[in-house]
């Protein structure tokens, strides 16, 4: 449901898009071709226009694995435009693969070069702790 309202998000207001992000990932129309196919990977289109689905910061975190300067955009805090709640909350994403850096760098047309598949979210540490303090809680048996 996420990725159709992406979708219609990008479609909607695609000259924001482009203006926005057309310079650091290409065509939009390619793009958003790519998004509406299964198993496809997120582009910064989507990330951007996710913002906005969410109402919600996204904070992307990139690893410095094969960086160069114009992935930049890659670790960046992207804003909904539209922003009626003075607290807007944040997601925080981090780009990884779910192979190691060295088999994904041998694999067959990539150039010896680290690419990620998927991305994971990012829990402060304030969290953890609180999370498991009430994992403490409801695992302590009564007497």
């Amino acid at each position: 449901m996420i990725l159709v309202r992406t979708v219609i998000e990008l479609v909607k207001n695609k000259n924001y898009y482009v203006d926005q992000c057309s310079r650091f990932v290409g065509p939009f129309d390619k793009a958003l071709q790519r998004t509406c196919n299964n198993n496809r990977f997120c582009e910064l289109y989507e990330i951007v226009a996710l913002a906005n689905v969410l109402r919600c910061e996204i904070q992307s975190v990139y690893p410095y694995i094969d960086y160069r300067a114009e992935m930049k955009i890659m670790n960046a805090i992207y804003k909904p435009t539209v922003t009626s709640v003075s607290n807007i909350s944040r997601i925080i994403i981090f780009w990884t693969n779910t192979k190691d850096e060295l088999v994904v760098r041998a694999r067959p047309g990539c150039g010896g070069v680290w690419s990620p598949n998927h991305f994971v979210p990012l829990i402060p540490a304030n969290r953890l702790n609180r999370t498991k303090s009430i994992e403490e809680v409801i695992s302590t048996p009564e007497v």
